[in-house]
């Protein structure tokens, strides 16, 4: 059990530094639509991240 959450941690990590790193290079081209997209990911799985961290 704790290997999945590891695993689902992780994942949420990425898909987070994906829509946070994407959001960036996107706003930089002028493309707003996309980076808002982008960044909504980003904060969507920053968020699920924060609630997948067991509380101590």
């Amino acid at each position: 059990m704790k290997k999945l959450n590891k695993t689902e941690i992780v994942t949420n990590l990425l898909w987070s530094a994906f829509g946070i790193i994407g959001g960036i290079d996107y706003y930089s081209k002028g493309e707003y639509w996309i980076c808002g997209i982008m960044l909504l990911i980003g904060i969507l799985y920053s968020y699920k991240l924060i609630q997948s961290i067991p509380q101590t």
